[in-house]
């Protein structure tokens, strides 16, 4: 039997949470993000952020398993002091990883350096592509009409912060504008979400303004805004983790934590994202704690998964939990927990990593679909008393799929 037949065998409704390989047990690996092969399953990056307790080391790492995860290869990419780490399958075995280095000598937003990176072997092995775009922040990538796109938060010559897609032409090094849109409600937007239109073109979901709201802005009509929801928000200290965007045929799907890490807020667009229907709560509706929020789409299944504290009266450690929906959403289940023990991050062992820098584990954990209903989670989780990259399958229930 394959590798990826075992997982959808025993991915219901999910496998045991196993350890990323690899990984260096001295530092703390936060804000994982991960991609999954086209056509060769099994093959798997994830990129992310490792760093000592202290953070006097602090880098990129990625984490490459030609065999869904019964061997990793870790790669080393010497990009202190990076945040945002993405990584994007090409065509064939090629990977794209992108990152945002925070440079010294530069103030506010010149800080920010795109460096980008790109593999011929599936995360085996790796090359610097010498990138010429400054002041990229939480960039992200995607494979659109064969031709690799980024999307970040930009800042214009003038001061002025806007959000930008780019064309991006690895083997030289450069990047070409495709479109910008400066939302008028605020000066510090942020690109949350890129998706691919059924209509042709890309879209991007965004957050702007003081109180948060979330917003789309098609390619096509990069002047006509539509508004997703106004559920999202900020809690106070901690930020609670970008919002999550996926896309199926024409349906859109985007999810993100409440105010005060109150709720987990999923949305739907049937119509490429020019309108959106009423936020639907999916955390249960309790009173606990939520961060870095996930979502992703299959044939006929969609998966939310969330960090989440409802387990720790004190509101400090956290397990991640997750839910399945129908894609219409007329069907949204309990949730249920996946991680099989709770993570503290304030764990000393994690040092200022954890107390402080990247509380949650990060400001995202990562989904990819491996089959049509078949899921790979990948989280930063320090059961262990220090953060390191765990991951799980996860199989749609039979009675959200056709028998």
């Amino acid at each position: 039997m394959s590798i990826i037949a075992t997982l959808v065998a025993s991915a219901a409704p999910a496998t045991q949470d196993l350890l990323v390989g690899a990984r260096d047990a001295t530092l703390v690996h936060v804000e994982p993000h991960v991609a999954v092969h086209a056509t060769d399953p099994e093959k798997w990056v994830i990129a992310g952020i490792v760093t000592s307790p202290d953070q006097s080391t602090w880098s990129c790492n990625a984490f490459s398993t030609p065999d869904a995860g019964r061997t990793w290869t870790r790669s080393h990419f010497g990009v202190e002091r990076c945040i945002d780490p993405w990584v994007t399958f090409g065509e064939g075995d090629t990977v794209w990883v992108t990152m945002t280095e925070i440079q010294a000598g530069h103030e506010d937003d010149e800080r920010f350096a795109l460096r980008v990176f790109i593999s011929e072997n599936a995360g085996a092995s790796w090359s610097a592509i010498e990138s010429d775009g400054r002041t990229f922040e939480h960039a992200m990538t995607m494979l659109h009409d064969n031709q690799v796109v980024v999307a970040a938060r930009t800042t214009q010559e003038n001061g002025d912060r806007v959000i930008s897609a780019w064309n991006f032409a690895p083997r030289l090094g450069t990047l070409t504008p495709r479109f910008e849109f400066a939302p008028r409600e605020s000066s510090d937007p942020m690109v949350t979400g890129l998706a691919t239109l059924s209509v042709g073109g890309i879209g991007l979901s965004f957050t702007a303004g003081p109180d948060v709201r979330a917003g789309f802005v098609r390619e096509a009509r990069q002047n006509e805004p539509a508004l997703i929801t106004w559920r999202c928000g900020h809690g106070s200290g901690t930020f609670g983790g970008y919002p999550s965007l996926d896309s199926r045929v024409d349906h859109l799907y985007h999810v993100c934590v409440g105010p005060e890490y109150t709720g987990v807020w999923l949305n739907l667009s049937t119509d490429d994202g020019q309108t959106w229907g009423k936020s639907k709560r999916v955390d249960g509706d309790i009173k606990s704690q939520t961060r870095t929020p996930m979502v992703a789409a299959g044939d006929h299944s969609v998966l939310i998964a969330w960090y989440d504290r409802r387990n720790d009266p004190d509101g400090e450690c956290q397990d991640v939990y997750a839910t399945w929906a129908t894609p219409n959403l007329s069907r949204i289940g309990a949730p249920f927990r996946v991680s099989d023990k709770t993570s503290c991050p304030n764990a000393p062992a994690n040092g200022r990593a954890g107390s402080s820098s990247w509380n949650s584990g990060g400001d995202y954990g990562s989904l990819a679909l491996i089959e049509p209903d078949l899921y790979l989670l990948v989280w930063a989780d320090s059961r262990s008393g220090r953060f390191a990259f765990r991951y799980t399958v996860l199989g749609a229930p039979k009675d959200l799929t056709p028998r």
